[in-house]
């Protein structure tokens, strides 16, 4: 459950930064993320968190 909503979560950042996730997966303890961006600034933590 929590792996989906990282997920979720990861998916909204990337619709925001203009970026495709590509994979997510993981275990209880960890989590990996592949992703591609095209962006052609690169966006503060705030921005992303906002």
């Amino acid at each position: 459950m929590l792996l989906t909503r990282c997920e979720e979560i990861r998916r909204k950042v990337c619709e925001k930064d203009n970026a495709e996730l590509r994979e997510c997966n993981g275990e209880r303890d960890h989590v990996h993320l592949s992703f591609n961006t095209r962006c052609r600034s690169r966006p503060s933590l705030s921005d992303r968190v906002g």
